[in-house]
């Protein structure tokens, strides 16, 4: 059975944080998630503009339901919006026998907007804290819970053990408003364990602490440890914060499920490149490779980058009468051809794929043959900086010879410069589609 959890907390209408942020980072790491709406707030990206709490009954009553048939394995806290509500779910958690309480004691937006008053934070810490099993505050939440400064490893290590003696199993601190690398520290009765990562730059995230304390409840119902759990959390985490993006004109939003989305693309990337180097390897000739050797690659969905296009490192090969590789597909693997089907995409974003194989004399008899259209570019015509910028010829050429076009040939012709081996570049769909094509060119 899938494991379920629940979340009880807020709703953010602009789907960042909250309820929202909740039920991505819980499906990412494959459980159900259920729900008891605590408020409904009206924001954005820019911020709360307003917020309607729930009354304490009806949250009572969505717990209910949720825990009499779907059982949840862990229950997860985020906005409690008021003392009463606080009240209630402590109750509730205590009547249903939680064991496995994840408590992110929200007591303000990241905007600013004030979501639990001080009666409701002291009965936060009086009711619920002594019966989470982890407790996620950030350095502001840290700072107030323990009623010190909190502003390094230090000072988080000392509020942790205090919040520690309020009952929790465990205190999860989150760095991530800490000057230099966001350090997540975590005190439980083993000691203290650092969860360190690289600061995301790109944008400043909405929603990472909801969905930090959702992942760690999925984590948990899963069967990890806290520890492990935590670990799977902050790597979730970090991994949503590399793919999200504006979608508005103010914070941007996580995407706990973009990660594993993401991820999951990744890993198709690769095992299609994998499939069609079988098929090559199986009936490709070694006639098919330039003196320079080939390589297969194969772009991330919307890749703009060459860190998002798949190649196999050393290129390809002949090893006893066939093609082969000298190491599996990797990321990153292939600049030049990379750069190929980066220009094709700008024309067909699902032109994603491309082979080199050796020119002939007599390829484009061959391609009118078979049907595949083509394109030529000549290096003669080269611009003097792009020729002397490393890795930049192939872009310019496949560019100049897509110019006008509304949709990308089967093959692009380069018939070669001074000290520049002549080549074909096989453009297509995916991986297995240009290797037909190749092998077809060399029937």
């Amino acid at each position: 059975m899938i494991p379920t959890v629940l979340t009880i907390a807020g709703s953010d209408s602009g789907g960042g944080a909250g309820i929202q942020a909740d039920l991505q980072a819980i499906a990412a790491l494959q459980c159900h998630g259920a729900t008891a709406i605590t408020a409904v707030t009206s924001q954005n990206t820019l911020g709360v503009l307003d917020m309607h709490v729930m009354p304490a009954t009806v949250v009572r009553s969505q717990i209910d339901a949720v825990m009499e048939d779907l059982r949840p394995r862990a229950v997860k806290t985020g906005m409690l919006a008021s003392a009463v509500i606080v009240r209630a779910v402590a109750e509730a958690m205590e009547r249903h026998g939680v064991k496995s309480l994840v408590v992110d004691p929200v007591l303000r937006s990241t905007s600013g907007a004030v979501l639990l008053d001080e009666e409701g934070q002291a009965e936060l810490v009086r009711t619920l804290l002594p019966r989470a099993r982890v407790v996620t505050p950030n350095l502001a939440e840290a700072e107030v819970l323990s009623g010190i400064p909190v502003s390094d490893l230090a000072s988080m290590r000392e509020a942790a053990r205090i919040l520690l003696k309020k009952g929790p199993e465990a205190v999860l601190v989150t760095g991530g408003h800490l000057e230099g690398p966001p350090v997540d520290l975590l005190v439980d009765g083993k000691g203290a364990l650092e969860l360190s990562s690289e600061r995301v730059e790109r944008h400043r995230p909405h929603g990472a602490g909801c969905a930090l304390s959702a992942a760690l409840a999925a984590g948990l119902a899963r069967g990890l440890s806290v520890r492990e759990a935590a670990r799977a959390a902050k790597d979730l985490v970090v991994r949503a914060m590399e793919v999200t993006g504006p979608v508005g004109e103010g914070l941007a939003p996580v995407r706990p499920l973009g990660a594993a989305l993401h991820d999951a693309e990744r890993r198709a990337v690769l095992g299609s490149l994998v499939e069609a180097m079988a098929l090559l390897s199986g009936r490709g000739a070694p006639a098919l490779l330039p003196e320079v050797r080939s390589n297969l690659v194969y772009a991330l969905p919307r890749a703009s980058s060459h860190e998002e296009v798949a190649g196999f490192p050393g290129r390809l090969l002949e090893l006893s009468g066939h093609i082969a590789s000298v190491a599996p597909p990797a990321f990153s693997a292939s600049r030049h051809i990379a750069s190929v089907v980066l220009s094709a995409m700008r024309i067909d974003p699902g032109c994603r794929a491309c082979l080199n194989i050796r020119y002939t004399d007599d390829v484009e008899e061959r391609a009118r043959a078979r049907g595949l259209t083509t394109a030529t570019f000549d290096r003669k015509d080269e611009p003097t900086g792009v020729r002397t910028r490393e890795g930049s010829s192939l872009e310019w050429g496949t560019s100049r010879a897509l110019e006008g076009r509304t949709t990308v040939p089967d093959l692009v012709h380069d018939p070669g410069g001074f000290g520049k081996e002549a080549m074909t570049r096989v453009l297509g769909r995916t991986p297995q589609e240009v290797v037909e094509k190749a092998l077809r060119l060399f029937e």
